[in-house]
């Protein structure tokens, strides 16, 4: 009878793991814009950013290429990086980066799916903090459907893990609490 029920319990997390992978399929692109803030003493504020595209690795080709982040209209923004094959443009209350050449790397400076690129350092005149942002995902090969993200920024020592990393977790606690189960009784 415990055989039947560990070998139940492999059944259902093989299962739980599979769906897991072809879920991914129907799940939108999405983004974190995680930040590191610093008080410069002077009434600025340095903000310096990592843009992670945390789509499912299923969502192979639907890169991360163009970011909006929204701020205060009245405040002062100073750019002081942008990492390489990135540009950028701004108005009152926002700021655009976009990736310069279509593609993820070693092609283009797209972001792919369950990457990361770092190196976005920003300035304000005020404690900015957590700010709304809309990402912008395009597949290279169907330019004419990008989809569109929104979120807002968060400190970087705030990081939430993503649903499949839950997942998992949860799915190797259940498998350690049925072989538990088989070595206690």
């Amino acid at each position: 009878m415990k055989t039947l029920r560990a070998v139940c319990i492999s059944i259902l997390m093989m299962v739980v793991l599979a769906f897991s992978g072809i879920a991914h399929a129907g799940v939108p692109p999405t983004a974190d814009f995680l930040y590191n803030e610093t008080d410069l003493g002077t009434g600025w504020w340095q903000y310096d950013y990592t843009l992670f595209n945390t789509s499912p690795t299923g969502h192979v080709g639907i890169d991360l290429y163009d970011l909006f982040l929204y701020f205060d209209p009245l405040a002062s923004l100073n750019v002081l990086s942008m990492p390489s094959g990135w540009d950028w443009t701004d108005g009152a209350g926002f700021i655009e980066v976009f990736s310069m050449n279509p593609g993820a790397p070693p092609v283009g400076t797209d972001i792919a799916p369950q990457s990361f690129l770092s190196g976005f350092g920003f300035e304000f005149d005020y404690q900015a903090g957590m700010l709304p942002f809309d990402a912008t995902f395009v597949n290279p090969s169907d330019i004419d459907n990008p989809f569109i993200s929104s979120g807002t920024t968060a400190p970087a020592n705030h990081a939430i893990p993503e649903p499949s990393t839950m997942l998992l977790l949860v799915s190797g606690l259940a498998g350690l609490a049925g072989l538990r189960g088989k070595f206690k009784g």
